[in-house]
């Protein structure tokens, strides 16, 4: 495996990417159009995650295959899972079940990781910078380093989840 801090290969990160989603690469799944948000025409003040009872910002696009997305089986087979945003984000029909599947993510996926094993796979994509700045927080909310292994999943995703809709 890569050091932190030095990119994976291609074929590295398509592999973890299809592992963390629970997704084979030939995957052919149906896609349904997305719903509108719950809070369509309401509160915009509101962040993505609270718009999408999903407070984890758990993705439910795992990858596209040429322009067809090809979604998360883990994701779309939680409770309460209504559809996706127009950004590939989760949509459920409460915040309980939204808690609901990321704890269950982090216990399935991360149980035994430290933070800094963590954080770039849950936010693959975003910048370095972003990246750091989240381990330091959840390392801070946690009072443990970023190569420590969290023990107590719920408060890890209290933690994560303050973080991903700004309630710093």
């Amino acid at each position: 495996a890569p050091e932190i801090g030095e990119p994976p290969s291609q074929e590295q990160a398509d592999e973890e990417l299809f592992e963390f989603f629970d997704i084979k690469p030939d995957a052919k799944t149906k896609v349904p159009p997305p719903p509108k948000p719950p809070t369509e025409g309401g509160n915009q003040t509101l962040s993505l995650g609270e718009r999408n009872n999903n407070l984890g910002n758990l993705k439910a696009i795992a990858y596209y295959q040429g322009s067809k997305p090809v979604l998360s089986k883990f994701t779309i087979n939680q409770p309460g899972y209504q559809g996706y945003d127009d950004r590939g984000f989760a949509i459920f029909d409460t915040v309980e079940n939204g808690i609901a599947a990321q704890e269950r993510l982090l216990t399935r996926n991360y149980s035994g990781k430290t933070i800094a094993q963590i954080v770039p796979r849950y936010t693959k994509g975003d910048p370095e910078k972003t990246q750091r700045a989240y381990m330091k927080y959840l390392a801070g909310q946690l009072g443990l380093g970023v190569n420590d292994i969290p023990r107590d999943i719920a408060a890890l995703a209290a933690a994560m989840r303050r973080f991903e809709t700004g309630g710093t």
